[in-house]
């Protein structure tokens, strides 16, 4: 039994602004939108939250592994295949 609670994350780190950018790439290439939008980059101030947060953060998942007996893979591959999903869904008509 696995008890507690445990972190997963695909691995690598990255940022927001990083992450924007390919998800948008990825919708174009996988024909979910006709052409890459424009991404501007934005500062925390102009977000508040409820909570002070890390100017830095990851998730430490190597534990998770571990327990699991899984390995974590690449956030971009994760990524990639989350759009092949979000594509085959469309195609065939299986999204809400």
């Amino acid at each position: 039994s696995v008890g507690g609670i445990h972190h997963w994350t695909d691995v690598a780190s990255t940022t927001r602004f990083d992450y924007a950018p390919a998800i948008a790439s990825l919708a174009v290439e996988y024909a979910l939108v006709p052409a890459l939008p424009e991404i501007a980059p934005a500062k925390v101030a102009d977000f508040p939250a409820g909570a002070q947060r890390p100017r830095y953060s990851v998730l430490a998942v190597e534990e998770t592994q571990a327990v699991l007996g899984m390995q974590a893979r690449p956030w971009l591959e994760g990524l990639r295949l989350t759009m092949q999903d979000l594509r085959q869904q469309l195609k065939s008509g299986m999204t809400r």
